[in-house]
């Protein structure tokens, strides 16, 4: 993808969008209703967090804070780790933890504690009371005051889990074992630096249950105490954004699974961790941890699950769709629900860029003209000092750069935004041409710049748009 340069803000008010055909702002957080149509209005939380510090330049087999990974545990003699048990049990109660308590992670006995505050049924939360605007359990006294102790002949081996380099990758492609796959399109923003293969996240304690690395386009996901597999997924690297397109899954065995195998229940529970562990643990974001829907429903029980399976990062659990916390290329998070009726089209744009025959630029028509796209709109600050967003608001656009042509920056997903923005407009396929023309008639249109399918609208098409039967 080409350099875009800052854009040219480009003025607008409501009154006039509402000449345009088709033309509704889309609801992310706050709602407004004017007389005769419904306006809604986008208004994103003021000062955005921008993420596009990835990996933040972390070297291969380093954590993201320059830490080495700690080296392979030296093993213990039986006699050694009783003589260690009581003395980590002694100190403790010293302490005023709780425990221990017997538990069991990746089928590996091991002893846990909790700190005096935390609570064995910690409370529910609902939606409109936390920023992930989904039903949590608020177990996060529960998973970062609380340790786990490996014990038996298994814990001998968790030390290798702390070695990363020595990881072989071949075990990795081959210990894929009748998964279970799952397609799915997760975006995320990046850098445009190349991400290098191998260990892009590891353990720092015994509490850091999963591993991250990169081989040859897959993401591989393991679990550090076992170095067992879970998912493989496939990811795709573009200008600014990447994209989980496939999670292929290892069903837990017999030994390892708190509950029966959540994968075979609840297929789309591989795609909802694998988004988790990203956010968590790639782009350090404090995020929603899924729950299988055959976990229980009692607190204490799910944050025994939330802390076993996902250790320091499972601070808020939830049954809810936890892909909808979602970073947004931009940088913006929140909670966004994404558009099905708009996959047709990205697969139209997918099938007119590989082979741009008259045929295919057709279909891509037809897909647009009967859909929305997006348009990104920012509100001047005076604005937004006011409070509520009317229809009255001024807002603007913004004209970008394309390869040297003036263009409107379009979506098909809220997410899929790069430029920095209040919120969207969403216009009709028959509606673009008028929408653009009363800024520029010259200017095209790109749909999304950074991916997961881009493609541009020259004025022509966009006009063949509107007057096509």
């Amino acid at each position: 993808m080409p350099t875009t340069p800052p854009g040219n803000a480009i003025p607008i008010h409501r009154d006039r969008t509402k000449q345009c055909t088709g033309v509704a702002v889309r609801a992310e957080s706050e709602i407004k209703v004017a007389g005769g149509n419904p306006v809604i209005v986008v208004v994103m939380p003021h000062g955005e967090r921008y993420m596009w510090g990835w990996l933040r330049k972390r070297r291969k087999g380093n954590t993201e804070s320059g830490d080495s990974i700690p080296q392979k545990a030296a093993p213990l003699a039986d006699a050694e780790i009783a003589s260690s048990l009581g003395t980590i049990v002694d100190e403790m109660k010293r302490k005023g933890y709780q425990g221990p308590f017997a538990n069991v992670c990746d089928g590996i006995m091991s002893c846990t504690f909790h700190g005096e505050k935390v609570s064995m049924n910690p409370p529910w939360i609902d939606s409109n009371e936390n920023p992930f605007q989904m039903r949590i359990v608020d177990c996060e006294q529960f998973c970062s005051d609380s340790f786990l102790n490996a014990m038996g002949d298994d814990a001998q081996s968790i030390g290798d889990g702390f070695d990363l380099d020595k990881l072989d990758k071949n075990r990795l492609r081959e210990s894929l074992r009748d998964p279970h796959t799952e397609s799915c399109l997760l975006g995320y923003p990046r850098d445009a630096g190349e991400i290098p293969d191998g260990p892009q996240a590891g353990p720092k304690s015994m509490e850091d249950l999963w591993s991250i690395f990169l081989f040859d386009g897959y993401f591989y996901f393991t679990r550090t105490w076992t170095q067992q597999l879970r998912h493989r997924a496939t990811v795709e690297f573009r200008d600014g954004a990447m994209f989980v397109t496939e999670v292929a899954t290892n069903p837990p065995s017999a030994d390892d699974a708190v509950y029966a195998d959540p994968f075979a229940n609840d297929s789309h529970f591989a795609v909802r961790q694998v988004d988790f562990l990203i956010k968590t643990l790639l782009y350090n974001l404090p995020s929603p941890a899924p729950l299988p829907n055959n976990a229980p429903e009692e607190a204490g029980a799910i944050a025994l699950y939330a802390f076993t399976e996902y250790g320091r990062i499972g601070c808020y659990p939830t049954f809810d769709n936890t892909t909808e916390y979602r970073l947004c290329l931009n940088g913006v998070r929140g909670r966004f629900q994404t558009n099905p009726d708009n996959q047709p089209l990205v697969n139209a744009i997918v099938a007119a860029t590989k082979d741009s025959n008259r045929d295919r630029r057709q279909r891509l028509h037809d897909e647009i003209r009967n859909r929305t796209l997006l348009f990104a709109f920012g509100i001047p600050e005076e604005e937004l000092q006011k409070g509520a967003i009317s229809e009255d608001t001024p807002v603007h656009f913004m004209q970008q750069d394309w390869q040297g042509q003036p263009c409107f920056f379009a979506y098909t997903d809220t997410t899929y935004r790069v430029e920095p923005s209040h919120g969207c407009l969403s216009v009709d396929g028959r509606g673009l041409a008028e929408f653009v023309r009363q800024y520029n008639e010259n200017a095209a249109i790109v749909i999304n710049p950074a991916g997961p399918a881009t493609c541009k609208l020259e004025p022509a098409e966009l006009l063949a748009l509107a007057n096509e039967a």
